[in-house]
């Protein structure tokens, strides 16, 4: 029995990721096989690992929260005379340095400022937040 085939009914018996030491069909292999199995690299380390199904989680909570993202991105890409050009640099300066970009931070203090996170409801009227 070959290491590749060893590996695989491990990951469909225990449905862990096994650590892969020479990939199936040569020394590196990405990507999909059929509709079973990933093959992928991670931090330099070859890994195999079941295919995974998300599932849509179509709650009260989550479709609100989604509506919360939907607003925020809409505002930051296609509302060009709330949120300028000038605006959009600005957040990209302040995130600067640190671990989130420009359009993440805009959403952070955007959702913090319209949506109260202990009722999941709108805030009206709708503040766009100054770059910070």
């Amino acid at each position: 029995m070959t290491l590749e085939l060893e590996l695989f009914q491990q990951i469909i018996k225990h449905k862990n990721m096994a650590k892969v030491i020479g990939p199936c069909f040569g020394l590196d292999a990405r990507g999909t096989l059929g509709k079973s199995i990933v093959f992928s690299i991670k931090r330099g380390v070859n890994y195999t690992r079941q295919v995974t199904r998300p599932k849509d989680k179509k709650s009260d909570s989550q479709l609100q929260n989604r509506a919360a993202f939907m607003d925020g991105v809409s505002k930051w890409r296609f509302a060009t005379d709330l949120i300028t050009i000038y605006a959009k640099e600005n957040w990209c300066y302040y995130a600067a340095g640190t671990s989130e970009s420009g359009y993440n931070r805009f959403m952070r203090y955007y959702l913090k400022a319209n949506y109260d996170s202990t009722t999941k409801e709108k805030i009206t009227p709708q503040v766009i937040p100054e770059p910070q």
